[in-house]
C-alpha cells in the first residue's frame, strides 16, 4: 500500500459537495484550498469524518485546509496565515504507508489584486515549508513563469522562479499542463504546484493531473513509493551501481562515522612523504567505495545489446529442444504435435514480450526527457544497428567475439600511446632539450629557496574548501566513474570532513609535486566515429575514465593555469580551442570574411589545412614540459611531469576488460580537464608568419592558413615559408602531418582560370591536389563561396531523421507534439544554424532545402498535412522560421563580437561600403549590420571604430 495526496483549489466547498467528497476521500492526504468557509461553519467535519482535519478561515478571502486520514501516523508542525498568505505543515511518520519521515504542506498565495490586498508573495513562508530535507509543498501558487513551462508570466513567477533557480527544489508536475481555466476570459494555464525537496522526490512515484471535481482548478494527485530502495546486492561481481537509487542519507552517515573513527585520517594527518600521500589516498578512496557499497544498490549490466526473454519462455524453448532430440531418435507424431504447440506458444509469448518492450519505449517517449532513459531510447531509435554485433578486421583476421575486440583494442592504443618515434623527427632537438630540462623530482622538506618560489607562485598556492567545493559543484551529474567507481554525486553529497582531507591530499601534491599512483590510472571505453567503415579498428576512438578525485585536482590546476596564460597572453588569437569565449565559428568567420573581402579587392584566396596525425595522443612529454618552463615556474613544472609520467591504461570493451594495464609513454592523458589546455601552449610555439596577407587559424590539431594575392603562384610562394616552419617544428616536437588529409583551395571571384596558372603545390615531396572545396571546422567553403556543398552536406541524412520522427508520432498518437519538435530541434536545427552569420550571405534558393525539411519536421510533430498553415504551427512549436532565427543568431554573435571586443574579427569589417560596383560582394557581417535599425546600426559603427 502507498501513500496518496491530491490538491486542488475547489472553488467553494459547499458547491457540489458529494461529487468533491466522492472523488477526494479515495487519498490519505487532502490538501483543499478556496474553502470560502467562515468561523464556526464545520462542512469539512461533516464530509470527511474519517480525517483529521486542520483549516485556516477567512471572514473576506479564501480559505485553506489539510485533511490527513486516520490510519497516518502524523503531527501537526504549524499552521501560519500571514498577508492573506497561508500555509498547513505535517509531519507524515515512516511506517508502512510512508517509506520515510515526510513534510506535507498546503501553501495558498492569493493573487495580487484589489479583493486580496495586492500583497507581494511570501516567498519566506514557501521557503519555511521546504526547508526540511524531505518535504513536499501543494498549493494554488497563483504564479506563473513561461521558463517553468507556463503560457506567461506574472509578478508572483518571477519571485517564484528566481526563488528555484537558487534552490535544488522540484516541481513535480508538467507546467505546460494547464491546471486552471478561466470560463470568462477563455483563458487557462499552471498556477498549481507540487514542490519537492531532492531527498523526497525519491520516494515519489508518480504527479499527474486528476479528474475534474467541478472546479474551475484540476487536481494534482501524487502517488509514494510504498517501501523504501532494495537491498544492496554485493555477491554479483558483474555488477555496477544504480546511483539513482542511492540512500544518500546512510552514504554520507556511514562516510562521516568510517573517516571519524579512523585514526590515520581524523584528525587530519600531516602528509610529509609520498608514502603518505599514497596511503591517505588510497584510504580515503576505499573509505568512499565502502559507503557506496552500503548504500547503493546495484544492477546487472546486460552482456548484449539484445533483450533477455522471460524464464518462462526459455523453459519453453529448452523443453522443444529436447523434443526436437528424441524426434531424430524415434520419429512420433505426438511428439511432433507437441513441437508444433510449443512454437505457437513461444512465437506468441515472444510476441508479447516485443509487445511490451515496444510499450515501453512509448511510455519513455511519452514522458520527454524528464524520464532518464528518454535520449539512449531515442538513439536506440535512430541508429538501430548494434554497433557491439559487428565483427572488426585486425590485420588480416576478422575478430567477433567482445574477448577478442578488447584484447585487439588493447594492442592497438598500445601501440599508439606508447611510440612516438619516427625517423623524420629530428633527433638532435629531442637531446638537446632533454638535457636541458633541469631536476624535476618531487620534494619533501625543501631548501628555503625554493620554499620562497613555491610560496610566490600563483600557480601551486594551497587550494581551499570553497575551491574544491565550487569544482565539485561546477560538474555535471550522471557522468561515468573511472577505475575508483566514485562519481560526482558522492562527493556532492559527502560530510565536511571528505573535503578536509581531500584539500590536505591537494595540498600536499601542490607543495610537494608529487601525485599518487591512484590519481594516474584510467579505463578506456570505445566508441565508433561517425560515418566511418566500423570493420577496420582505426574506425573507433577512445572515451577514457578516469578517477573523479584526480579531475578535481586537474581542475584546479586548469583553472588557475587558464587564467595565467589568458592574463600573460601566452596563447596567440588565432587559436579558438577550449578557451572562454571563444569556439569553432569565430575561425570560420574570420576566414570568410577574408575571403569575401579578397574578392572585392581582386585577389586569389589560398586556402590550406593540414593535420597531425594523432595530435592529443603523441604528444611529446618534455617538449610540453621545455614549453612551460619559458612561462611558469620549476615547481609548477614539476607538478606537470609528475601529471603525465607512469599513467596506467587498460581497455574496455563491451563490458569486457583488459585484464592488465599498460603504460603510457607519449600524449596527453584522454579526458583530462587539463590536457586540450596544455596542448594549447605546447602548438602556441609554433612558428608564424602573420600579415595582410598571411593569417593563420587554428583549432586545437586543426591548422589552417589564408594567403591572399594577385597571382595564385604568388599566394603559394607567399604561404610556403609558413608550411615549411610549421612541418620542421613538428619534426622538432615529434609530430606528423597527415598528408593524404591535407587540402588546397584556391578562391577567386573569376571563372575559367587556366590550370597553367595555378602553381604546383608539394608538401614533404608529395605533390598535393588542388581542391574545389574545402571543409574548415564544419563549414564545406567552395571556391566561388556559393556555399551549395555545405548546404547539401548538412541537409543530407535530414529525410531519414525526419521519417523517424513521423514514425514516432503516428505509431503512438498518445506522445505530445512538443516531443517531435524537440527530437528536430535537438537532432537537426542545429546543424542548419551552425555558423550562421554565414549562411545570411546565401541566397534564399540554395538554403530552402533546408527550409522545406523544417517544414516536414513540424507537420511531423503535430501530425499533420500540407493545408495546414506553417503560421500555426510556428506558433504552436514556439520556435522562429529558420530565415528569422538566421538573423537572430547572427545579431546575437555580432553584439556577441562586439562586448568581447573581438578586434580580430571586428577588423575584417568594412565599416563605410565603398561606391558599389556589379562585383562588389557584401561580406557576411556587413549583411548582419545591414539588419539593425539605423540608430543601432549607427551605436554599432562607433563602437567598433572604438574598438578598432
Amino acid at each position: 500500500m502507498a501513500l496518496s495526496v491530491i490538491h486542488c483549489n475547489v472553488n467553494g466547498v459547499r458547491s457540489s459537495t458529494e461529487e468533491k467528497r466522492a472523488l477526494l476521500n479515495k487519498f490519505k492526504i487532502i490538501s483543499i484550498q478556496d474553502t470560502r468557509l467562515r468561523q464556526g461553519q464545520n462542512v469539512l467535519e461533516t464530509l470527511f469524518n474519517n480525517y483529521y482535519i486542520y483549516e485556516t478561515k477567512h471572514d473576506n478571502t479564501v480559505g485553506i485546509a489539510l485533511l490527513i486520514h486516520n490510519s497516518v501516523n502524523h503531527t501537526l508542525i504549524e499552521k501560519i496565515s500571514r498577508n492573506n498568505h497561508n500555509l498547513i505543515t505535517v509531519k507524515i511518520h515512516k511506517s508502512k504507508l510512508c517509506p520515510q519521515d515526510l513534510y506535507i504542506s498546503s501553501f495558498h498565495a492569493p493573487p495580487r489584486n484589489s479583493r486580496f490586498g495586492n500583497f507581494p508573495f511570501q516567498i519566506k513562508l514557501l521557503d519555511k515549508s521546504l526547508k526540511y530535507k524531505c518535504a513536499i509543498t501543494v498549493g494554488d501558487f497563483n504564479a506563473r513563469h513561461s521558463s517553468l513551462g507556463c503560457k506567461g508570466t506574472n509578478k508572483h513567477g518571477r519571485i517564484f522562479y528566481k526563488y528555484l533557480t537558487h534552490k535544488t527544489h522540484i516541481i513535480l508536475n508538467d507546467a505546460r499542463i494547464p491546471t486552471f481555466h478561466h470560463c470568462a476570459h477563455n483563458f487557462s494555464d499552471t498556477i498549481d504546484f507540487a514542490v519537492s525537496t531532492v531527498k523526497a522526490a525519491k520516494y515519489i512515484e508518480s504527479c499527474v493531473i486528476d479528474n475534474d471535481i467541478g472546479s474551475d482548478h484540476l487536481p494534482l494527485a501524487i502517488k509514494l513509493k510504498a517501501n523504501s530502495i532494495a537491498p544492496v546486492n554485493a555477491t554479483n561481481n558483474n555488477n555496477t551501481y544504480n546511483i539513482e537509487k542511492t540512500n544518500w542519507d546512510s552514504f554520507t552517515d556511514s562516510l562521516e562515522e568510517s573517516v571519524i573513527n579512523d585514526p590515520d585520517l581524523w584528525p587530519i594527518p600531516a602528509i610529509t612523504s609520498p608514502d603518505e600521500i599514497i596511503s591517505v589516498t588510497k584510504n580515503i578512496i576505499n573509505k568512499i567505495q565502502d559507503a557506496v557499497e552500503i548504500s547503493t544498490p546495484k544492477y546487472r549490466t546486460p552482456n548484449s545489446d539484445r533483450p533477455r526473454l522471460p524464464e518462462s519462455v526459455l523453459l519453453l524453448i529448452r523443453s522443444r529442444r529436447l523434443l526436437r532430440s528424441q524426434v531424430r531418435i524415434n520419429p512420433n507424431n505426438e511428439i511432433r504435435k507437441q513441437i508444433n504447440e510449443l512454437n505457437k506458444s513461444i512465437k506468441k509469448q515472444i510476441k508479447e514480450v516485443k509487445t511490451k518492450i515496444e510499450e515501453k519505449k512509448q511510455q519513455i517517449l511519452r514522458a520527454g526527457p524528464r524520464n532518464s532513459r528518454f535520449w539512449p531510447t531515442v538513439k536506440s531509435i535512430f541508429k538501430p544497428i548494434a554497433e557491439n554485433n559487428i565483427a572488426i578486421n585486425n590485420q588480416g583476421a576478422k575478430l567477433t567475439t567482445p574477448a577478442d575486440k578488447t584484447a585487439a583494442f588493447q594492442e592497438h592504443f598500445k601501440n599508439i600511446f606508447c611510440n612516438s618515434e619516427d625517423v623524420e623527427f629530428n633527433s638532435n632537438f629531442k637531446s638537446q632539450v632533454d638535457s636541458s630540462l633541469p631536476d624535476l623530482t618531487p620534494i619533501f622538506n625543501a631548501a628555503t629557496n625554493i620554499t620562497e618560489e613555491i610560496n610566490n607562485d600563483q600557480l601551486t598556492k594551497p587550494t581551499s574548501v570553497i575551491e574544491i567545493t565550487s569544482i565539485i559543484n561546477s560538474f555535471q551529474n550522471r557522468k561515468a566513474p573511472g577505475p575508483d567507481k566514485i562519481v560526482y554525486e558522492h562527493l556532492k553529497h559527502a560530510p565536511n570532513k571528505l573535503i578536509l582531507i581531500l584539500r590536505a591530499i591537494y595540498n600536499a601534491i601542490l607543495l610537494s609535486g608529487f601525485i599518487p599512483p591512484q590519481f594516474k590510472s584510467a579505463i578506456i571505453t570505445i566508441i565508433p566515429k561517425a560515418n566511418k567503415d566500423l570493420t577496420d579498428i582505426n574506425s573507433y576512438r577512445p572515451i577514457t575514465l578516469a578517477p573523479t578525485l584526480s579531475k578535481i585536482f586537474e581542475k584546479i590546476i586548469n583553472n588557475r593555469l587558464l587564467e595565467f596564460v589568458t592574463r600573460n597572453k601566452i596563447i596567440k588569437q588565432h587559436q579558438t580551442a577550449f578557451l572562454p569565449n571563444k569556439d569553432s565559428t569565430e575561425n570560420v568567420l574570420h576566414v570568410t570574411q577574408t575571403i569575401i573581402n579578397n574578392f572585392n579587392l581582386n585577389k586569389y584566396t589560398l586556402l590550406l589545412s593540414l593535420d597531425i596525425m594523432k595530435a592529443f595522443d603523441k604528444v611529446w612529454h618534455n617538449g610540453v614540459i621545455s614549453t612551460l618552463l619559458r612561462h611558469t615556474s620549476r615547481h609548477f613544472c614539476r607538478i606537470v611531469k609528475s601529471f603525465l609520467e607512469d599513467r596506467k591504461i587498460k581497455v574496455k570493451f563491451n563490458n569486457n576488460t583488459a585484464s592488465s594495464y599498460f603504460t603510457q609513454t607519449c600524449g596527453l592523458p584522454q579526458g583530462s580537464p587539463l590536457s586540450p589546455l596544455l596542448f594549447n601552449i605546447l602548438i602556441s610555439t609554433a612558428p608564424y608568419i602573420n600579415s595582410s596577407n598571411i593569417k593563420t587559424y587554428n583549432y586545437a590539431d586543426d591548422i589552417f592558413y589564408a594567403s591572399s594575392a594577385s597571382d595564385p603562384k604568388l599566394a603559394w610562394d607567399q604561404l610556403k615559408p609558413n608550411v615549411d616552419f610549421f612541418i620542421q617544428w613538428c619534426k622538432d616536437y615529434r609530430l606528423k602531418i597527415q598528408i593524404n588529409k591535407t587540402n588546397i583551395t584556391f578562391f577567386t571571384r573569376r571563372r575559367g582560370t587556366p590550370n597553367n596558372q595555378y602553381p604546383i603545390i608539394t608538401i614533404n615531396n608529395t605533390e598535393i591536389e588542388r581542391q574545389k572545396h574545402t571543409k574548415i571546422l564544419g563549414v564545406t567553403l567552395d571556391t566561388h563561396m556559393n556555399l551549395n556543398q555545405h548546404i547539401s552536406n548538412i541537409d543530407e541524412g535530414s529525410k531519414y531523421i525526419i521519417n523517424n520522427i513521423r514514425k514516432i508520432m503516428t505509431i503512438n498518437r498518445f506522445i505530445p507534439p512538443y516531443i517531435g519538435v524537440l527530437l528536430y530541434k535537438s537532432l537537426l536545427r542545429s546543424k542548419f544554424t551552425y555558423a550562421a552569420p554565414i549562411l545570411m550571405m546565401i541566397k534564399p534558393s540554395t538554403w530552402r532545402p533546408l527550409l522545406s525539411s523544417e517544414h516536414q519536421a513540424l507537420r511531423a510533430a503535430y501530425r499533420t498535412g500540407i493545408r495546414t498553415k506553417l503560421a500555426s504551427l510556428y506558433e504552436k512549436a514556439k520556435i522562429t522560421p529558420l530565415p528569422n532565427h538566421y538573423k537572430d543568431l547572427s545579431k546575437r554573435v555580432l553584439s556577441k563580437l562586439i562586448a568581447s571586443k573581438n578586434k580580430r574579427i571586428l577588423l575584417t569589417l568594412t565599416i563605410t561600403r565603398p561606391l558599389n560596383t556589379r562585383t562588389f560582394t557584401v561580406t557576411p557581417l556587413h549583411i548582419v549590420l545591414n539588419e539593425f535599425n539605423d540608430a543601432d546600426k549607427r551605436l554599432i559603427h562607433n563602437q567598433i571604430n572604438d574598438i578598432i
